[in-house]
């Protein structure tokens, strides 16, 4: 299930979230974030930006995730509340940077492969609960999961969807293997 912002940009995310998620072998349906939310094993926020989820709807996924379900959130500047306590991260400082493509590194996971990700920060991130997936090129936590109730929380510190949604040919270069580690 791909939870939505209500804002112009939505469309072309969704657009490219159904790409990636046919591209790793899976289906997925569409809502938006302060609607219902339906039951789904998979819950998809991508490229979440600066106050776009209210604090209801964040409990209400992480109801779900407590229950069971995986919740996987991209996050180009935005945050969830109670974000550091829930992902097992505790953030020590956060980087501007100019906005730029990062090689990173999947390294913690079955293959490993490298992704160019869009960054605006970086942060510097210790892990208290959460496992490092993979590291942006200086070495710091980009992609991580973490246990919540019988649930599972994926971070991924780049909004990904957003840029991609905007490349010429960003299909064709291995992207969907990070929706390929989330569905489980």
């Amino acid at each position: 299930m791909c939870v939505l912002p209500q804002n112009t940009s939505s469309v072309a995310i969704g657009s490219t979230v159904f790409n990636l998620a046919q591209q790793a072998g899976f289906n997925v349906n569409f809502t938006y974030i302060e609607d219902t939310l339906p039951d789904s094993p998979l819950y998809i926020v991508p490229s979440l930006k600066t106050n776009s989820v209210s604090v209801r709807a964040v409990e209400r996924l992480m109801e779900k995730v407590e229950s069971g379900a995986t919740l996987y959130v991209s996050a180009s500047s935005g945050i969830l509340r109670n974000f550091v306590r829930d992902f097992g991260i505790k953030v020590t400082k956060m980087i501007e940077l100019e906005s730029g493509l990062d090689k990173s590194v999947f390294s913690d996971c079955e293959e490993t492969f490298v992704l160019d990700l869009p960054l605006v920060k970086k942060a510097d991130i210790e892990l208290t609960g959460a496992k490092a997936l993979a590291y942006t090129s200086d070495g710091y936590p980009i992609f991580m999961q973490c246990d919540y109730g019988k649930g599972n929380l994926f971070l991924l510190l780049s909004g990904v969807e957003e840029w991609l949604s905007n490349t010429p040919h960003a299909f064709d270069k291995g992207y969907h293997k990070i929706y390929s580690l989330i569905k489980q």
